[in-house]
């Protein structure tokens, strides 16, 4: 979705923020994938603290038994983004917390009461996981998601 130059410009300031730095901050990648974002935070700018979710299995071993030896800090959850309950439980914070694609792919599901209860269940888990004062950062390759996301969980009241 985007290329790690660009990201790397957005998270260092808001990793410098963190007490720590780097090797303190925590980062929690919701949709992950296989993208090399973690890898990339690990290798050159510092973060041992990343934890990957995503619901394919096959992707979460691929990713960890890749990045096993060489970056063991990094831990890979297999999870669905809408309820992190029992993948991450209660006292699990992060720093930042870092979506790339995964609301534009749960804005395509067709019906709308379905489309708003996941975007709203996977927001309501970026606040349960999201520390006080940390960052969430949203990559979208729609430049009106944001405001659409907004509108559509606005609605529901």
């Amino acid at each position: 979705v985007a290329d790690f130059d660009a990201l790397r410009s957005l998270l260092t300031p808001l990793i410098g923020e963190v007490p720590g730095g780097p090797g303190g901050c925590r980062v929690l990648h919701l949709g992950c994938g296989n993208s090399e974002l973690p890898e990339q935070l690990y290798d050159e700018v510092g973060v041992l603290h990343s934890t990957s979710v995503d619901f394919a299995d096959t992707v979460i071993k691929t990713m960890a038994e890749r990045n096993r030896l060489a970056r063991p800090e990094l831990a890979w959850v297999v999870g669905d983004c809408t309820d992190l309950s029992v993948a991450l439980p209660l006292g699990s914070a992060f720093d930042i917390v870092v979506e790339k694609g995964l609301l534009d792919a749960l804005s395509c599901i067709p019906h709308v009461a379905e489309r708003r209860a996941s975007l709203d269940a996977t927001m309501s888990e970026v606040c349960r996981l999201l520390r006080l004062g940390g960052a969430f950062v949203m990559v979208s390759v729609e430049p009106q998601r944001h405001e659409q996301i907004v509108d559509m969980l606005g609605a529901r009241s």
